[in-house]
C-alpha cells in the first residue's frame, strides 16, 4: 500500500477544508459589512434626499444645494482625489475619503448648515463620484 498518496490526499483535503473556513469567515464579515451600511448610512442617504441634498436616480447623486455645504477648499481637494482614483460607487468613494482626506477635514464646514459629520462625508462621497464620472 502507498502511504504517500494517502497522505497527499489527505493534505489536499485539509487545505481546501481551510480555504472554505476562511471563504465562510470574509462571507460572513462582507454581510456584517454590508448590514451596517445599509443601517447606519442608507438612513442619512434618505434624510439627505428629503432636505434636497442628494437626489434619487438610479443612485444617489449629490444636487448643486448639496455641493454648497461642501466647503470650497474641500471641494478642490475631493476633486483632486476623484479625478486620481476614480471611484466607481458610493462605498468606494466613502472608504477612500476616510483614507486619503479624513474624516477630521469635514469638520471645517460652515457654521450655517446643519449637516452632521456623517451627512458631510456622504455628500463629500456622492460629489466624488460625480466628478470621477465627468458629470462636473
Amino acid at each position: 500500500m502507498d502511504w504517500g498518496i494517502i497522505g497527499a490526499c489527505a493534505g489536499i483535503m485539509s487545505i481546501i477544508g481551510v480555504a472554505v473556513a476562511y471563504a465562510t469567515k470574509i462571507a460572513k464579515m462582507q454581510a456584517q459589512v454590508n448590514l451596517l451600511w445599509s443601517i447606519y448610512v442608507e438612513d442619512r442617504l434618505r434624510r439627505l434626499a428629503k432636505e434636497g441634498d442628494i437626489a434619487r436616480h438610479s443612485e444617489y447623486r449629490i444636487t448643486e444645494q448639496g455641493i454648497e455645504a461642501l466647503p470650497p477648499a474641500l471641494r478642490s481637494a475631493l476633486t483632486q482625489l476623484a479625478k486620481r482614483k476614480k471611484p466607481k460607487n458610493l462605498q468606494e468613494a466613502h472608504i477612500l475619503l476616510a483614507k486619503e482626506i479624513g474624516l477630521e477635514n469635514l469638520s471645517t464646514n460652515p457654521t450655517h448648515t446643519n449637516h452632521t459629520i456623517q451627512e458631510l462625508a456622504l455628500l463629500a462621497s456622492a460629489y466624488m463620484i460625480e466628478v470621477s464620472q465627468n458629470q462636473r
